[in-house]
């Protein structure tokens, strides 16, 4: 994600097969301190197994049995280009 008027910048690395971007489309409350965010205030990426993998068969199985461990990493990289 770039914003180009201030030059802000997030990569995210993942091995995950999925993200959802979530864009604060109705975003309409106040933070800490008064501080008030509203629509298209922030921006979400959250790395998710495929969708729908539960009703398709050739997904991987996003069902994690008792006794099976499960790892995934998600590496966010913020910067200023």
């Amino acid at each position: 994600i770039y914003n180009k008027e201030n030059g802000i910048a997030l990569d995210c690395y993942t091995d995950l097969p999925g993200v959802h971007v979530y864009t604060g489309t109705f975003l309409d409350v106040t933070g800490k301190k008064g501080t008030y965010h509203g629509k298209f205030a922030g921006v979400c990426l959250e790395t998710q197994g495929a969708p729908n993998s539960m009703n398709i068969r050739y997904f991987p199985s996003p069902i994690l049995k008792a006794g099976e461990e499960y790892y995934s990493k998600t590496v966010y990289k913020a910067y200023v280009k």
